[in-house]
C-alpha cells in the first residue's frame, strides 16, 4: 500500500488562527473608533476657527460692524453676495455633515447705537451616544472667538468650559 503524505493545516490550526486574529480584532477595533472620534473633534474645533476668523474679517471690512447672518454669506459661491472666506463644506456643515459634526444654532445680533454686533454657533456631532459616536464633544463659539466645549450628548454654550487653545 502506497500513502501520500498529505500537507496543510489541520481544522485545529486553523481555529487558533481565527481566534488569534479575532483578539487582536477585538483590541484594535475600540482605539480605531476612539482614534477617528479623536480626529473629528479636532476638526470641529477648526472648522469653528475657521468660521470665527471669517466672521471677523466680515465684520471689519463688508460687514460695517455687523456679523455675516448665515455661513452662506462667508462662503465662495456664485452669489455675488457670497465674500469667498470659508470652504463650500464649511458652509454646507449646516445641513451635510463635515466630519461627523454638524453645525447649529447659528444666531446673529446686529450692532445697534449702544451695542455691538455678535454672532453664536454649535457644531455638536452627528451621533452623540453609542459606539457610533462620530464626536466625544460638542462646541460652541460665539463673536469672543474662544471655542468652548461639553461632553457629546449635551449642547456647549457660553458657560461650557474652554478648550484651553
Amino acid at each position: 500500500m502506497n500513502l501520500k503524505k498529505q500537507s496543510g493545516f489541520s481544522l485545529i490550526e486553523l481555529l487558533i488562527v481565527v481566534a488569534i486574529i479575532g483578539i487582536i480584532a477585538a483590541i484594535a477595533v475600540p482605539n480605531l473608533l476612539a482614534a477617528r472620534r479623536s480626529a473629528n473633534d479636532a476638526s470641529a474645533q477648526q472648522t469653528l476657527r475657521n468660521i470665527n476668523s471669517a466672521q471677523a474679517v466680515y465684520e471689519s471690512g463688508i460687514g460695517v460692524g455687523n456679523y455675516a447672518s448665515n455661513l452662506q454669506f462667508l462662503g465662495g459661491g456664485s452669489n455675488t453676495n457670497e465674500v469667498g472666506l470659508i470652504d463650500s463644506t464649511v458652509v454646507g456643515a449646516t445641513t451635510t455633515p463635515k466630519s461627523g459634526f454638524i453645525i447649529t444654532d447659528i444666531g446673529v445680533t446686529p450692532k445697534t447705537n449702544t451695542q455691538a454686533a455678535a454672532f453664536t454657533l454649535r457644531n455638536n456631532p452627528t451621533a452623540r451616544t453609542g459606539v457610533a459616536r462620530t464626536g466625544g464633544r460638542s462646541f460652541f463659539t460665539d463673536n469672543t472667538a474662544v471655542i468652548r466645549f461639553a461632553a457629546a450628548d449635551v449642547n456647549a454654550d457660553a458657560l461650557s468650559s474652554p478648550i484651553g487653545n
